[in-house]
């Protein structure tokens, strides 16, 4: 370990610490309650979250600007009434003669002010939220005004069939996925507040937004140093395309390596290592539900890889529950009682995974409201799809988790190599240094089955280093689930493996000296 290294406080404390308290009040016990007392704890906490981040965050930011968008769609329907069927080339000149006499002052861009007006003279009724939600949705390049360039392109996008909900979203004409995430959430957000004018009395002058890096307990260095580490990791950036693009490149390798390896004339071994490479390859029962995964990563976190991989190491936890939930079941059931080393390895596995949760939280990860609420529920769905999955084939099952875990190499990979700089210059958090340095290391060396036992010990100095060890963590978990698939014998604990050879070397030091 590294117990040299310094802390940063990133202020997003880890919501796995015992004693945390949730908006309606703390859990007072080192136990659970019943389902369901937590389910309705945890339906106040939510409900709660879900009006903060409807009133102060994200959800509103949705809200307003389809009230923005649908304010541009009505305008756009005048303007297709005023100039009629024409041609692109004939639009834009009308649009940009229009802009002109829309702009007062002749300023090449559009106030608030002026837009309002505008509206007001072809008929179309807006308030001066809707303006000002109109104003953000064409605002490009963040001045607070409209430019000529942008004024066309709203208007010309809603005239190529874009959607209110594309336009809010500011997703591209044909992108779908905008509708199939932003509709449910908008439904809820409409049911909920039938739920609003009963509670409201309740809630009016206890619903704050939420602050991150404040809090009257630290002091205003501790304040600040807090909010410029949160601008630090904004910062941070990770392309979808290089990710796709490392992971082609990865298969395409391994493609030609495999092709080399049946021209040549392999020993048996090799040919062996051949054909289990080969009978690990994506099954289209696991394909289907892995490339949905990776659309829904791909299309949410564009841009903010914290809250991406938050999202990652909830679903990639799931699978070594499901393992170890059918593991149990097959040995009560008479059908396979050989797995009790398979099932401790699984368990280090997702515990692995539970750390890596705490060091995201710690980032900023959970923060989001919507973020929680996605991630929550993708985790429960994949956990019954893996148990179905397991029923049907245990290799499949397996497979679907190298699949996950070797997107997550990928993905890490290139978030450490486009992010070098930044990320050697942020502090690890305190969760990273008691994970990878602590004292105990007995369950990280459980997991890690492709190496000699306990031959792994971090080194840890920044945030870089976290992540560069996080996808070697991802690493080891893919060489588990390829041996899980083509090894003969059952899996082995590596801390049994190693305790058994101290065990030889000791008898054979003491062979020795008697002999001596």
């Amino acid at each position: 370990g590294n117990p040299s290294a310094t802390a940063g406080d990133y202020g997003f404390p880890s919501s796995f610490l015992w004693g945390s308290k949730g908006d309606f009040g703390p859990l007072d016990a080192a136990v659970p309650g019943s389902a369901m007392q937590m389910a309705f704890w945890q339906l106040g906490r939510e409900y709660e979250g879900l009006r903060r981040a409807f009133r102060f965050g994200e959800l509103r930011q949705i809200v307003e600007a389809l009230s923005g968008a649908d304010v541009w769609t009505r305008k756009a329907e005048v303007l297709k009434q005023k100039f009629g069927d024409v041609s692109d080339q004939e639009l834009d000149v009308m649009l940009r003669d229009l802009f002109r006499s829309m702009d007062m002052d002749n300023s090449g861009c559009l106030s608030a002010e002026e837009l309002r007006g505008a509206l007001g003279g072809l008929g179309v009724d807006a308030d001066a939220r809707q303006v000002r939600a109109m104003l953000a949705l064409a605002d490009s390049d963040g001045d607070a005004t409209v430019a000529e360039d942008e004024f066309v392109s709203v208007i010309t996008s809603i005239r190529k069939g874009a959607s209110k909900m594309q336009l809010a979203l500011k997703r591209p004409e044909g992108n779908a996925m905008s509708m199939l995430i932003a509709a449910p959430l908008l439904f809820l957000i409409e049911t909920v507040s039938f739920i609003d004018q009963a509670v409201e009395g309740f809630l009016e002058g206890k619903l704050q937004p939420q602050q991150t890096g404040a809090g009257a307990d630290i002091s205003k260095e501790e304040r600040e140093e807090r909010q410029r580490l949160q601008g630090l990791v904004r910062q941070l950036q990770l392309s979808n395309e290089a990710v796709t693009n490392r992971e082609e490149q990865r298969l395409e390798q391994l493609q030609i390596a495999l092709d080399k390896a049946r021209e040549e004339v392999p020993s048996d071994a090799q040919a062996e290592i051949v054909r289990a490479i080969e009978s690990t390859q994506g099954s289209p029962v696991i394909m289907v539900p892995y490339a949905i995964l990776c659309w829904v990563i791909d299309v949410l976190f564009v841009n903010r890889p914290i809250q991406r991989f938050w999202f990652l190491e909830n679903v990639a936890r799931m699978p070594y529950l499901s393992y170890n939930t059918m593991l149990a079941l097959y040995e009560v059931l008479g059908w396979w009682r050989v797995s009790s080393d398979a099932r401790k390895v699984h368990f280090a596995e997702e515990w692995n995974e539970v750390q890596h949760l705490k060091i995201l939280e710690a980032l900023g990860g959970d923060s989001s409201w919507i973020d929680r609420f996605l991630g929550r529920h993708a985790a429960l769905f994949y956990l019954l799809i893996m148990n179905h999955i397991w029923l049907f084939s245990p290799s499949f099952a397996y497979s679907f988790s190298e699949l996950i875990e070797f997107h997550a190499v990928d993905t890490y990979g290139e978030f450490v190599d486009a992010n070098e700089e930044l990320l050697r210059r942020l502090p690890p958090p305190q969760e990273a240094l008691d994970y990878f340095c602590g004292p105990d290391m007995y369950i990280f060396d459980e997991f890690q089955t492709g190496r000699e036992p306990r031959s792994r010990r971090p080194k840890i100095e920044s945030l870089y280093d976290v992540f560069c060890n996080i996808r070697d963590d991802e690493l080891e978990h893919v060489k588990t689930m390829y041996q899980c698939q083509t090894a003969v014998l059952p899996l082995v604990s590596p801390n049994t493996v190693a305790a058994n050879n101290l065990v030889k070397d000791k008898q054979h030091s003491a062979r020795r000296a008697k002999t001596s």
